[in-house]
């Protein structure tokens, strides 16, 4: 992560600079946007767009402050906040294979770290990125909860930040972390299970809405056919 810049800090308070941090984190380990290019970019572009607004528009002095909030808005959640809901989904989907393979690896007798890497070099995925950075950071220096507790920063996902926060907390007891792995699996299979079953449910609705949207103009067209036929003759 990088560090703020001086100008940086003397424009945004720590708060602000604390806040987009942890946003940009959750973007993932090889995200190109960083603290100083996002709040100094957002910054400017948000200074440009009510001046010229002011400057160009009959009300500007109205239009400026509410069009520079929507832009502010609307910059943040394009860079930002829509791009961590994509993350979130992409990192769902590949939980549930990576977390089986990993499982099978540590079924073989393989310790935590080399069944890591085997499943990292294995499979490629979003989710297999970050597992090898955390490995990258085991390997330099980190405990296991220190790697597995960081890289729940730079995961938006709460299911896998659940799933993170397991294993550590079965590190710290000395108990199988394959246990709650596969506890987890489990409960990946469920949650699975459940938005098939939600999608399903809403596909009679949507047949319903595109049924009515189809055939009441026909019914409606044949009915009254002879009326409009009879007036236009």
């Amino acid at each position: 992560m990088k560090e703020p810049s001086i100008l940086t800090r003397k424009i945004f308070t720590k708060r602000c600079i604390d806040k987009t941090n942890e946003k940009i984190l959750m973007l993932g380990s090889k995200t190109k946007i960083n603290i100083n290019f996002f709040l100094n970019f957002r910054f400017i572009s948000s200074l440009l767009v009510f001046f010229i607004v002011l400057y160009t528009n009959e009300f500007g002095i109205l239009w400026a402050p509410i069009i520079t909030i929507i832009y502010y808005i609307l910059i943040t959640y394009l860079l930002l906040e829509n791009n961590i809901k994509i993350r979130i989904n992409k990192l769902n989907e590949e939980a549930l294979t990576f977390f089986e393979i990993f499982a099978l690896c540590m079924e073989s007798g393989s310790g935590f770290e080399i069944a890591l890497k085997n499943t990292t070099d294995n499979l490629k995925s979003e989710l297999s990125k970050e597992f090898k950075k955390t490995l990258t950071e085991i390997r330099y220096g980190k405990t296991i909860n220190e790697a597995l507790l960081d890289m729940g920063k730079r995961i938006p996902s709460p299911i896998i930040k659940d799933i993170l926060i397991n294993m550590v907390e079965a590190n710290k007891l000395g108990t199988s972390i394959l246990d709650t792995l596969n506890n987890q699996i489990d409960y990946l299979n469920n949650q699975k299970i459940m938005n098939i079953r939600k999608q399903l449910s809403k596909i009679p609705v949507k047949i319903s809405i595109v049924s009515v949207l189809l055939f009441v103009p026909i019914i409606l067209l044949i009915i009254l056919a002879p009326i409009i036929i009879d007036i236009l003759t």
